[in-house]
């Protein structure tokens, strides 16, 4: 059986809290309480070794989210919020430029040189 873990878009951050994640219970109503940091991390080391995978953390998630978001086209201000962010800097951080972004920018410009001839 797998579990799905949903994202809550309207959660903001605090800079100054060291909780990263929601806990989400089935019941209706309850909008979930503080996951710590330390309490996501062991849940993560669960998982991989569950998945039989080695070094596998939030931090370089959060990342490999962040990257996959901007390389399907999501603007920086959704991924700001979805990653709940206050700073769009600090998604830049997160959201790196990869050549396959790279790599639709200049196929974007070419779809658009050509279609203005």
């Amino acid at each position: 059986m797998q579990k799905v873990v949903t994202i809550n878009p309207n959660m903001q951050s605090d800079p100054s809290s060291d909780f990263v994640f929601r806990r989400f219970y089935l019941t209706a109503g309850n909008v979930g309480e503080p996951i710590s940091s330390r309490g996501a991390e062991g849940a993560m080391k669960r998982i991989a070794k569950n998945a039989g995978l080695k070094h596998l953390n939030v931090h370089g998630c959060r990342h490999s989210f962040a990257v996959r978001l901007r390389e399907a086209g999501v603007d920086m201000e959704n991924i700001r919020d979805l990653m709940g962010h206050v700073d769009l800097t600090t998604t830049r951080m997160y959201a790196e430029v990869t050549p396959k972004i790279k790599e639709d920018a200049m196929s974007k410009l070419e779809d658009y040189l050509n279609s203005s001839n």
